[in-house]
């Protein structure tokens, strides 16, 4: 990841992905208490607007981390929870930072509870899932969206470059 950032290649993270990102970029992670399991609303800062991210200003998130980061003074927040936690960030030179899942399906999700054995509670890992199918429609256009602008402008990154 160091040397993308230096080479100016875009690089996109998720959930760990952000968080070394934020190492190779001068930031740092810390262990949060506690493990934050389940789903939340991201909420577009005005220079994720202006990126435009996505076209939903609020969108659900899965969070499924235990880590947090403190970032460089030069990311810029794009998105953030309700209580204001970053949850995504860009970097010059068109790095991209996500820590909560907006990728998430329901099956991807049903084969990480039964592969993490998280939560333990059978009722609270249904409820997971069931809202993981709820918001799918919506997750998958918002994914697409947030993940197409940042091909886009890693492609017109990579084109700059090639001039």
């Amino acid at each position: 990841i160091s040397n993308c950032l230096e080479a100016g290649t875009p690089v996109g993270g998720i959930c760990l992905g952000a968080q070394l990102l934020t190492v190779a970029a001068g930031g740092t992670v810390f262990e949060t208490d506690p493990f934050h399991l389940g789903w939340s609303t991201a909420v577009l800062t005005p220079l994720g607007e202006q990126m435009m991210l996505t076209e939903e200003r609020a969108f659900p998130v899965l969070e499924w981390h235990e880590d947090y980061y403190a970032l460089p003074a030069e990311a810029d927040p794009l998105a953030v929870s309700e209580s204001n936690e970053v949850f995504a960030f860009a970097l010059s030179g068109g790095h991209l930072g996500l820590l909560p899942h907006v990728e998430v399906t329901p099956a991807m999700l049903e084969r990480w509870v039964s592969f993490f054995g998280i939560p333990e509670d059978r009722s609270a890992a249904s409820d997971l899932v069931s809202k993981a199918r709820a918001f799918q429609a919506e997750t998958e256009r918002v994914a697409a969206q947030i993940w197409g602008s940042f091909l886009d402008r890693a492609n017109q990154t990579h084109a700059r470059s090639l001039r």
